[in-house]
């Protein structure tokens, strides 16, 4: 359920195994994903999100503070969750508004929470030099009502959530502004050396089984397809024939994937391989 409603709000690159957020080996996100998801929430739950710009609160007579430490110290910070597993290392997802602009960043894979909020800092800080330099357009982008135009910047380009290599950022990509109420005139980013294009190898399939008769493989791969969610059932269906020893199989395959698709959509069949290209 929450994987089929991240593809709605776009996140394909990202599959829940758990509403927990603990680790699970198959559980798998990228920083892009979470921008998405932080800017959706930002403007679908409005009056929640103070809650994400508290920097302590009181129960039962003692304080708590709020982890996100920047809080306290990067001007026009209001938000929104940090985030450690052992496999992914110190994330944090932020939100900073200035001049009426908000930037939205997501950093993975910090070594300590120091380190990790250094990176954050230098994201957000380059993002909003940035904004003056861009050039402007003029589009009928709804945005809602005194919200602040919106940049996301991601700290990983296409990295799942696993330990990092370091925090080094790849660059930064302009986001659409939400939908909205007026007509606005909206900057746009000049697109860095990240690259989050759709322009994916999907020559990858999956493979559900080997039988004996061509029935027996369409039955498989016809009971593959109802266990998938609908963003993983647009593969094609493949019988694929092999002799071993004199003797005819026929394997029961879905193609069509992306490697990250591929392993995802194995995650929901018991019986299942990755095919690489």
């Amino acid at each position: 359920m929450m994987t089929l409603r991240a593809r709605q709000l776009g996140m394909d690159r990202t599959l829940f195994m758990n509403a927990s957020g603990l680790h699970h080996r198959k559980q798998v996100s990228t920083a892009r994903d979470m921008a998405l998801m932080a800017r959706y929430v930002i403007n679908t739950y409005p009056d929640y999100y103070s809650f994400y710009s508290r920097t302590s609160f009181e129960y039962k007579g003692k304080t708590y503070r709020n982890h996100n430490r920047l809080m306290n110290s990067y001007r026009g910070m209001d938000g929104m969750k940090t985030g450690y597993i052992s496999a992914s290392g110190f994330n944090l997802i932020a939100s900073a508004v200035r001049n009426d602009r908000r930037i939205i960043g997501v950093v993975f894979g910090g070594k300590t929470s120091r380190s990790r909020n250094a990176h954050m800092a230098r994201l957000l800080d380059d993002g909003f030099r940035r904004l003056p330099r861009v050039r402007t357009a003029s589009a009928e982008i709804p945005a809602p009502d005194k919200k602040p135009a919106e940049m996301m910047m991601a700290s990983l380009d296409v990295a799942s959530i696993a330990p990092a290599a370091g925090d080094v950022a790849r660059g930064v990509d302009a986001i659409p502004a939400p939908a909205a109420k007026q007509r606005l005139r909206t900057n746009v980013i000049e697109q860095g050396s990240a690259d989050f294009s759709d322009d994916i190898d999907k020559s990858w399939a999956i493979q559900v089984g080997a039988f004996q008769s061509q029935s027996q493989t369409m039955r498989a791969i016809r009971k593959a397809v109802k266990q998938l969610p609908p963003y993983y059932k647009r593969a094609e269906p493949l019988v694929v024939p092999l002799s071993v020893a004199g003797s005819e199989l026929y394997r029961a395959r879905l193609s069509g994937y992306s490697a990250h698709d591929a392993y995802a959509a194995c995650a929901y069949i018991r019986e299942c391989i990755t095919i690489a290209p």
